[in-house]
C-alpha cells in the first residue's frame, strides 16, 4: 500500500571542510582561510599575499559581509589599512591605519550574529592601483582573550579606492542559486529560499518532491508512493523511517 508518511529512499552523503570561524566574504579575502588570528599568525592580516585589488568608489557606502561560523563573543572593527609598516617613535613597527570605518572597538559586545555591515568609505586615502592598502576586518572572540591580552580572528581584502567618478569599480559577484521561485524550474517545481547564511549562495533552491539537480531540472525516477512490503524497514528514531532495497549491485 502507498506509504502516507515522508520516507528515506536514498541517502548521499558529502563531506565539506568544516568553515569555523571569520573569513570576509566581500570584499573577497586575501587567504581563504577562516582561522587567521592575532596570536599564531602575523600582523596585520594573518597569512596570505595581497589579491587582486577590489576597486571601491571612494565618498561611497559599501556594505561588508563576512563570513561567521560561531558567534564568539565580542564585537568587530573594519578598518583601511597600509599593510607596509610604519615605525614609531619607540622604535616599534605598526601599520598605518587609514580610516577607521567603524566607531566601536573589537571587545565592545556587540550583537554576536552580525555578519555584514554599511560603512562609509573616505576619499583621499592614497590607495592607488599600486598602493598596500587592504580592508581589515577584527572580529573578537573575547571569551579567549582578555583585555589586557585580547584574542582576535583578523580578515583582509586588497582594495583600490578611487575618488575619481570616471573610473569602474569591482562589481560584486552575484553567487546566489536563484531570485524568485520561478528560477527554479518550471511548473513550480521548487522554491527560491533566502536561507540567510553567512557564505554564498544564500538565495537556494530547494525542490520539491520529484526533483533535483540545478534549479530542479532534473525529474527523480523514483515514485512518490511505493510499496512498502517490497523494502526493507528500520525505525531510525521516532518518526524518522528509512527503507532500502537492493536492485542488482546498487542499493538503493
Amino acid at each position: 500500500m502507498p506509504a502516507k508518511k515522508m520516507t528515506l529512499l536514498a541517502l548521499t552523503g558529502l563531506l565539506n571542510v568544516a568553515m569555523a570561524h571569520v573569513r570576509l566574504n566581500w570584499p573577497p579575502a586575501q587567504h581563504p582561510s577562516d582561522f587567521l588570528d592575532n596570536i599564531r599568525t602575523p600582523d596585520p592580516c594573518g597569512l596570505g599575499e595581497p589579491n587582486e585589488n577590489t576597486v571601491i568608489r571612494g565618498g561611497s557606502s559599501i556594505v561588508v559581509e563576512w563570513h561567521l561560523g560561531y558567534a564568539h563573543y565580542g564585537g568587530h572593527e573594519l578598518q583601511i589599512i597600509n599593510r607596509s609598516s610604519s615605525v614609531d617613535e619607540n622604535g616599534e613597527c605598526f601599520y598605518p591605519v587609514l580610516a577607521q570605518l567603524t566607531n566601536f572597538t573589537a571587545n565592545e559586545l556587540q550583537d554576536a550574529s552580525t555578519h555584514s555591515m554599511e560603512v562609509e568609505i573616505p576619499t583621499g586615502l592614497g590607495c592607488g592601483a599600486d598602493s598596500q592598502c587592504a580592508l581589515r576586518l577584527i572580529r573578537s572572540a573575547s571569551e579567549w582573550g582578555s583585555t589586557a591580552a585580547p584574542y582576535n580572528f583578523l580578515s583582509c581584502s586588497s582594495v583600490e579606492i578611487v575618488d575619481d567618478t570616471s573610473v569602474a569599480v569591482t562589481p560584486k559577484p552575484d553567487l546566489d542559486e536563484c531570485k524568485v521561485d520561478a528560477d527554479c524550474g518550471a511548473d513550480g517545481r521548487g522554491l527560491c529560499v533566502d536561507i540567510d547564511g553567512t557564505t554564498a549562495p544564500q538565495r537556494q533552491c530547494f525542490c520539491k518532491a520529484g526533483f533535483h539537480g540545478d534549479n530542479c531540472a532534473q525529474e527523480s525516477q523514483l515514485t512518490a508512493d511505493f510499496d512498502t512490503a517490497a523494502y526493507e524497514h528500520s525505525i531510525v528514531d521516532g518518526d524518522f523511517e528509512f527503507y532500502w532495497t537492493i536492485q542488482g549491485a546498487a542499493k538503493i
